[in-house]
Parts: C-alpha cells; sequence; structure tokens
C-alpha cells in the first residue's frame, strides 16, 4: 500500500480527510470473534511534554488496545491493564504491528526498524472488564500521525446481530467520510447509536444519516444542547420515536430535547441499558415508557422491573414524567393489549407520585381513533400529533411544577 500524506489515511483503498494528529477510523464492521490484525508506521519524534495515543476501542467506547508514544521517546502498549514497553528512539519511524484473537482472548503484537523484520513485543491475554472492550469497532489517535495502515478483518462472519451484514461497501464509504467531520461528542454519539439501534434499525439510521441535505434521522438526531435550557431525555420505544421530532420542535426554546439511542423496548431491556441511555451529563426531566413490549410476555416480573427502573431514574435526581401505553389491539382477539400493562403502571407512578402524561386516553378521545393506526400498534400522522401534543403539554407542567 502507498504511503499516504500525513492529512489523509488509506484503509482499504478508501481515503478519509482527517487531522492527522487526531483521527477516527471506523472498521468495516464491529469484530467480536475472530483474529482482527491492525499494523501502521509511527514516528516517535523529538521530545515532547505530553503522552501521544493510538487506541483500539469498542461501540462502547472501551478500550480493547492502547498504545502510547511517550515524551522520552519509549512506546506502551496496554492489554488487559498490563504495561508492555519498548525503548525506542527519538525521531525515528517504527513498524508497529498489532493482533487481537477474540477467541483465544490474547494480544499479538511486535515492532521494528523494518516491516519485513519485526520483533515479538508481547502475548497477552484479554480482561473482559468494565474497561475493556470485548468487541472492536473503531481507531482513534490523539496527537499521532499513522502511516501505511493496514486493518484486515476476520475472515469469519459475526453473530446474525452484526450491525454491518446489510450494508452497501458504498454507504459505509459514505457514513466513514461524515465521521471523520464530527466532533467528539457527535461521533461518541454514532458510536452509541451503532451500540444500541442494532441490525435492523442502524441500517436504515444509516441510510438517512448519508444523504446529502437531510436532517430527519427518525429521531435519532445528535443534539446540541442550549446552556441557558434544561435537559430532557426521553426513553421509550417506536411510538416514543415517532412523536420524538415534533415534541422536540413543539419545545424548541424550551427544552433540549434528547432521546435514547435506541428503540428501548422492554423494562428488562431497559435495566440492562439504562446506564448506557442516561450518559455522563445530568439530566433536568426524564421523560418514559415501557410497556408494549412487556405486554408481549407474562407481566408476572413487570410491576417489580418498573419499580427497579424508576428506582434508577429517581438516583439522577431529574424530574420524572411517565407516558401511558398507547392501546395495541391483538390481531386475532381483538383485545387491548394495553390495559392490564397500563393498570400496573397507574400503581406504580401513583405510589411514587410520579406525574402521568396520558396519551392513551387522549388518542380514544378522537372519534374513530383505531382509523389513526397503521397496523393496530403504530400511527399515522394524524395519531402521531395527538400523542406529541399531549406530550409536550404534560412536559410543560412538569418544567412548572416545583
Amino acid at each position: 500500500m502507498k504511503n499516504c500524506i500525513s492529512t489523509l489515511i488509506c484503509l482499504f483503498g478508501l481515503v478519509i480527510s482527517i487531522n492527522a494528529q487526531d483521527a477516527r477510523i471506523l472498521l468495516d464492521k464491529t469484530v467480536k470473534e475472530g483474529f482482527l490484525s491492525v499494523s501502521f508506521q509511527v514516528n516517535t519524534g523529538s521530545k515532547t511534554d505530553t503522552t501521544r495515543w493510538f487506541y483500539l476501542k469498542g461501540k462502547d467506547g472501551n478500550k480493547v488496545v492502547s498504545l502510547a508514544l511517550n515524551p522520552n521517546g519509549n512506546i506502551d502498549l496496554y492489554s488487559g491493564g498490563k504495561p508492555f514497553l519498548v525503548k525506542a528512539k527519538k525521531k525515528t519511524n517504527y513498524f508497529i504491528k498489532i493482533g487481537i484473537d477474540f477467541d483465544k482472548r490474547q494480544v499479538q503484537a511486535s515492532i521494528g526498524l523494518d516491516s519485513a523484520k519485526l520483533k515479538p513485543w508481547t502475548d497477552a491475554e484479554l480482561t473482559y472488564d468494565d474497561a475493556i472492550s470485548s468487541e472492536a469497532s473503531f481507531i482513534q489517535t490523539k496527537g499521532i500521525a499513522l502511516y501505511n495502515l493496514s486493518i484486515v478483518l476476520p475472515n469469519k462472519e459475526n453473530a446474525q446481530d452484526d450491525i454491518w451484514k446489510d450494508v452497501k461497501p458504498t454507504e459505509i464509504t459514505a457514513y466513514k467520510t461524515l465521521l471523520a467531520t464530527l466532533t467528539e461528542e457527535q461521533f461518541e454519539w454514532e458510536m452509541a447509536l451503532q451500540n444500541q439501534l442494532g441490525p435492523y434499525y442502524f441500517p436504515r439510521y444509516l441510510r438517512e444519516r448519508i444523504k446529502p441535505n437531510n436532517d430527519n434521522y427518525n429521531g435519532w438526531e445528535y443534539v446540541l444542547d442550549n446552556p441557558n435550557l434544561p435537559r430532557l431525555l426521553l426513553i421509550g420505544d417506536s411510538i416514543s420515536r415517532s412523536y420524538t421530532r415534533t415534541v422536540r420542535e413543539l419545545l424548541k426554546g424550551v427544552v433540549n430535547f434528547h432521546r435514547a439511542p435506541a428503540n428501548c423496548g422492554s423494562t428488562t431491556n431497559g435495566l440492562k441499558n439504562m446506564d448506557v441511555w442516561l450518559g455522563k451529563k445530568p439530566w433536568d426531566i426524564i421523560v418514559f415508557n415501557f410497556g408494549i413490549h412487556d405486554s408481549n410476555h407474562s407481566l408476572e416480573n413487570y410491576p417489580a422491573n418498573l419499580q427497579k427502573v424508576v428506582n434508577k431514574l429517581q438516583i439522577t435526581g431529574a424530574k420524572l414524567m411517565w407516558v401511558r401505553t398507547t392501546p395495541v389491539y391483538d390481531k386475532v382477539t381483538g383485545l387491548n393489549k394495553s390495559q392490564r400493562v397500563n393498570e400496573i403502571a397507574d400503581s406504580v407512578m401513583h405510589v411514587n407520585n410520579i406525574k402521568e402524561s396520558d396519551i392513551a386516553t387522549a388518542i380514544m378521545a378522537v372519534p374513530d381513533f383505531k382509523n389513526l393506526y397503521t397496523d393496530g400498534t403504530h400511527f399515522k400522522e394524524e395519531g402521531v400529533a395527538v400523542l406529541a401534543k399531549t406530550v409536550s403539554s404534560s412536559i410543560k407542567e412538569v418544567l412548572q411544577s416545583k
């Protein structure tokens, strides 16, 4: 592969324009199994006051391996919390190859002045804890320019939950090019979506994301906060996603309206992913619903799970608002499966003194409201408008309450 100039990185023939010192390079797919090989060339440079970094990370932002170019010229590789030091010369080009065997949980690295004469560096076991990712999704550099970057993905296919399996190479190319232009916070949002949307929603999101002059990504848009407005987080399923953009527009200038980077599903899924959805920044109000997905199974654990969700959200100190579950009609019996869900949820919210937004009653108050459905669960634009108006009004009431 030919050398790239310092402001470009060559990857499988794709040239991505990036900052030479601070780059993010997306792999063609998330790697969870098999052997991944990454090789590149770096220059140790002259003595500096700061350490420069190379990271291989998962979608969650956690690191698989880290490499540090130290101020004294030496190079450290970290894997599973174990540092491996190579004493290096300043102002010298080094070839480095890092191999990660996700099946054997090993990192194999080599280094040298000649790409054909690399010496073994380390053979370390991966430690899968909170600080080490069990998958690889992208490369990030801070203060390091990479040359002759080569990435070899595993031959074996990933599991069926691979979000890239239905994405065309041209779409991946366009998405990579877009990612190279994003701020750090915007990039983190994209990684959260990759981590949460799954193989059904993510390809659809990606296709909307790469369309020229398009800012409608089905509710999963990145939100840049106005520091003078309160921060709101919406947690819910596809019903909440359908009214996300409308409510955001209705509350423009009132709140910074965010939603979780997922189709949040059931209470079980909520408890599993809540920490990811809450993120690192504080919230002033959290609007949430779990119901339709829970109604597809036994409701035996629903009351306890919902209380656990409430407990987690109360810890944030944010004002809470529950959104009642809209009617869902069984295609065979014609019965409203949400009725019992709402009865249970009403009881939990009453005990915890949490305000409710009653979109269920609002939608049923419309004459011939069943005509507002597209499939017995989701709504046409007229139905979405009713939901959005009700939710936005309820949010204003919560914001004004003490």
